[in-house]
C-alpha cells in the first residue's frame, strides 16, 4: 500500500512539474511568435529568410528539437571545427533575437531534456573545437626559412650592439 501512495506522489510531482514548465514557457513561446510574425511581415525579408525563421520557430515547438540537433552535432562539429574556414558573414539582429527567444522557451518548456543535450553537445564541441585550434596551430608552424629569415633581421640590430 505505501508503495503505491509513494508512486502516485511522484506521478502527480512529474504532472505538475510538467505542467509548471509548460505554464512558465507560454508567455516566452508567445514573444518567439510575435517576433517571428513581425519578422516574417517586414517588406525587407526574402521569402527563404521568412521561412527559414518560421521553421525555426516550428522546430523549437517540439519537445524532439534538441535530442535531434545531438544527432545532427555528431557530423556537423567536427567538420565546422577541423574542416571549413570560419566566415566572416555576420547573422542580423532580428535572426539572433528570434533563435534566442526559440532556444530560450524551449529550455524552459524542457528543461531536462535541455540540460542533457546542451550538456552532450558542449562536451563534444569543446573536443573538436580543441582539435581545430590544435590542427590549425601546427599549420601555421614558421618553416626553416621562415625562421633564418627572422634571424637575419635580428643580426644587425645585435651586431650593431657588439660594439
Amino acid at each position: 500500500m505505501i508503495e503505491f501512495v509513494v508512486a502516485s506522489l511522484l506521478a502527480a510531482l512529474t504532472v505538475g512539474y510538467w505542467r509548471l514548465c509548460r505554464s512558465r514557457s507560454l508567455p516566452l513561446r508567445e514573444k518567439a511568435s510575435q517576433l517571428v510574425t513581425d519578422y516574417i511581415e517586414r517588406d525587407d525579408v526574402s521569402e527563404d529568410d521568412a521561412r527559414s525563421m518560421f521553421g525555426a520557430y516550428f522546430i523549437a515547438t517540439k519537445c524532439w528539437f534538441l535530442p535531434l540537433a545531438v544527432v545532427l552535432s555528431i557530423p556537423i562539429i567536427p567538420y565546422l571545427a577541423l574542416v571549413s574556414k570560419p566566415g566572416d558573414k555576420s547573422t542580423p539582429d532580428a535572426k539572433r533575437k528570434i533563435m534566442t527567444s526559440c532556444m530560450l522557451f524551449h529550455v524552459v518548456r524542457n528543461p531536462i531534456i535541455s540540460v542533457l543535450c546542451l550538456s552532450i553537445i558542449f562536451a563534444w564541441t569543446m573536443v573538436f573545437v580543441a582539435g581545430g585550434l590544435l590542427t590549425r596551430r601546427l599549420t601555421s608552424v614558421p618553416t626553416l626559412n621562415q625562421l633564418l629569415d627572422i634571424l637575419s633581421m635580428l643580426r644587425p640590430e645585435r651586431d650593431k650592439h657588439a660594439h
